[in-house]
This record gives structure tokens, sequence and C-alpha cells, in this order.
């Protein structure tokens, strides 16, 4: 387990490195930076006051100006203390504001992921009944949530209850108040629900095929003792390795289903940077977003290799 362990941590820093660089080369050659703007300046000559603040931007945005090995290195080094610079846009410390809103949605992505782990249940139980009828209409909400996207139901159901609240001005319901609020960690919480409860099914449905479980059966054992000992175990290891894959598709989802909502999460300060150019504060996202994903897949990783020690063997 220590060779597995150590192997991991070093491809999840390479990769950390590795997305970071491709992020840092993307902005930087992409046109229009904040530098190149404010010297444009609309085609109109340059006043001293409009100098006076391209100089201190430019003091700001050193990763466009500086020669390009030595901006990443300066720009690396100063990321694994977490100093990210001043945003161009607030001119205030980057840091603060991305920890701030990171909280928030971390906060949401907690709350969905336990809400939606009650799919791994459902998908066990709906195994166990394959082809009944609960278990078609299970798979029928479920293909729902993983087709649409999370930000389209999110603007669906803002615009149902909004229609109803217009409609129904003088019986408002006090409870949709705080339904609104509860509604972004309901919408990842169904996201969630619905992979878990696929990938749950699939792999206890494969399960129950395998010949370690019909011998199980054929020995007498109650199908209580099957069901949790050789089912429910088995079918659980490979979905811990399937749920650090998930975590970037979350967040890409996120981001849009806070914007919609409003939530003062990662979504909307991502959002406002690209539309203001606000670089620094972009990558100091880019580079948070990188790190938690890889971080949750090499977690996901340790978790599957305690569960099956096959992982262990083969990745040495």
């Amino acid at each position: 387990m220590r060779v597995f362990f150590v192997r991991r941590l070093l491809q999840s820093v390479l990769l950390i490195l590795a997305i970071t660089f491709i992020n840092f080369v993307i902005l930087r050659v992409t046109p229009g930076d904040p530098l190149s703007i404010a010297k444009y300046n609309d085609g109109k000559p340059l006043t001293a006051r409009d100098a006076e603040k391209i100089a201190a931007l430019q003091k700001q945005l050193k990763i466009y100006t500086d020669p390009f090995p030595l901006a990443f290195v300066d720009w690396t080094v100063n990321a694994i203390t977490f100093s990210f610079g001043d945003s161009v846009q607030t001119r205030l410390p980057v840091t603060p504001r991305v920890l701030r809103a990171a909280t928030n949605s971390f906060w949401l992505l907690v709350g969905g992921v336990l809400l939606g782990l009650v799919g791994i249940p459902l998908g066990v139980w709906a195994a166990l009944r394959r082809d009944s009828r609960i278990d078609s209409v299970l798979r029928f909400i479920t293909l729902i949530f993983t087709t649409l996207p999370g930000w389209f139901i999110a603007l669906f159901v803002h615009y149902i209850l909004g229609q109803y609240l217009i409609t129904h001005q003088d019986n408002q319901i006090p409870f949709l108040a705080g339904f609104f609020a509860f509604l972004p960690t309901f919408l990842i919480a169904v996201i969630f629900m619905a992979r878990f409860f696929t990938y749950a099914r699939a792999q206890t449905l494969e399960v129950l095929q395998e010949d370690y479980v019909r011998t199980a059966h054929a020995k007498g054992l109650p199908s209580s003792i099957v069901l949790y000992r050789h089912v429910f175990r088995n079918s659980l290891a490979p979905i811990i390795g399937i749920f650090g894959g998930l975590i970037p598709f979350i967040f890409s989802a996120q981001i849009l289903i806070e914007r919609s909502s409003g939530v003062d999460g990662l979504g909307g300060l991502f959002l406002s940077s690209a539309a203001s150019r606000d670089y620094t504060t972009l990558m100091a996202i880019f580079t948070f977003l990188t790190t938690i994903c890889v971080l949750c897949s090499f977690l996901a990783d340790m978790a599957y290799g305690l569960f099956d020690p096959r992982v262990r063997t083969y990745a040495k």
C-alpha cells in the first residue's frame, strides 16, 4: 500500500503541474489580455493618467510581460504559497476572494454529494428487482437527469416556480423561499443520485451473475448475508473509483447551476472574471479546481485500493 500511495501521489503532483502549465499557456497566448486592451484605449491617444494606469497594470500582469519560462516559474512558486497576486478587476488580492467563493461552492457540493449517496442503495434495490415496474420508473427518472444539463433544469424549475408565484400572489407558500435557497443543492444532488444509481445498478447486476454469489446461494446462506457480504461490498468498490472521475464533471455543471441560481460561488466568480478578462483570478480558479479534482481522484484511488487489493498489485 505504501508503494501504491507514493506512486499515485507523485502522479497527482505531476498531473497538477501539467494541467496548470496548459492553462497558463492558454491564457498567455489568448488574444485580448487586459494589458493589450488598456494600451489600445479604443484607438484614442493615451493621456498621462492612462499611462500611469497601464504602468500599474503591467506590474500586476508580469505573467504576460516577463519571458515565458521565468513567468511560469515565478507564478508557480507564488501559487505554492497561495499568493495569486491582485485581481485585475478589483485591484484586491485574489486569494481571499477565491477562497470565499470556493467555501460556498464546497458546502454546496458536500450537500449535493451527501444527498446523492441515496442513489447507491436505490441502484442496488432496483437491480434486485430487475425489469419490475419500479425499476423501469427509476431508470426513466435517472435518464432524464443524466441527459438534461443541470443548468437547464435549474432555469426550468425557476421558471415554473416563478410563474406559480405570479399567478398565486395572494396565496404564496412560505416554504417556497426556502426551496429556492435549497434548489442548487437539490440539483447537484439529483445529478449525483442519477449517476450513482446507474453505476450501482449496473455493478450489482454484474456481481449477481458471479460464480461466488451463486455458490453462496447454493450453500444455503440467507439472502441478506449474501447481499451484504458478497453483493453490496463488491458492487461498492468500483463506484468509489468512479466517484473521483465524477468531480470534474459535477464542477462544470455546478458553475452554471450557481450562476443561474445566484449563488456567490466559483461559478459566478469564474464567469465574471472571464467577462472582464481578469486573468489573474482565472488562473487562481483554474489552479484551485485542478487541485481539488486531482485530490478527489487521488483519494478515490486510495479508497479503491483499500477495498480491492488487486489494484495495489497491478499498480506495482
